[in-house]
């Protein structure tokens, strides 16, 4: 059943056994059942050895697959990958799988990243998934500066939002003015 197959999965990827390891390769690399690849990427971001984070790099890099680069930025931020989160919100030309990575990175509260990603990216959806991210690590001050100076009105207005869901002692003064 698919049921016992993830349970069978799940051990494999605990083992340190070159044939388990043979055998979570496989399926991670598609080549059995796809519900099951997904769930092998998973558990690869478990483990945050360097062997599975190389990959990892490598089907994310061959994939066509939407739900498996998903899986993957997903498992990077388990993993606390930084940098392949970075590369992939800033080269991904799809603004899903970009956004996807940014919300990565504000798990990790990686600030200094997600305002390098504001300044360079064009789509206005993955901005709002950035502010969303500023939000979620607390940074006032980048929600402040944006609240004076972003001439788009949505984001604006996202940014005014957020600092107003923030608590009052550490956004201060700023709203009133």
């Amino acid at each position: 059943s698919p049921r016992l197959k993830q349970r069978a999965l799940f051990v494999l990827a605990q083992s340190r056994s070159p044939q388990a390891r043979k055998v979570l390769e496989s399926v991670a690399r598609g080549e059995h059942n796809p519900d099951l690849q997904l769930r092998a990427l998973q558990y690869l971001g478990f483990n945050n050895a360097d062997e599975n984070r190389a990959l990892l790099a490598d089907i994310y890099a061959s994939s066509p697959d939407m739900d498996v680069k998903r899986r993957i930025l997903r498992a990077y931020g388990m993993m606390k990958d930084r940098d392949r989160l970075l590369a992939a919100a800033e080269s991904e030309s799809s603004p899903d799988l970009r956004s996807e990575a940014v919300r990565q990175l504000g798990i990790m509260k990686a600030q200094d990243a997600l305002t390098t990603l504001y300044q360079r990216e064009s789509d206005a959806d993955v901005k709002q998934d950035i502010l969303r991210s500023m939000f979620i690590a607390g940074n006032v001050d980048f929600l402040l500066n944006l609240a004076r100076t972003e001439t788009n009105p949505e984001l604006k207005r996202t940014a005014v939002r957020n600092l107003g869901m923030m608590p009052k002692e550490k956004t201060g003064d700023a709203l009133k003015t």
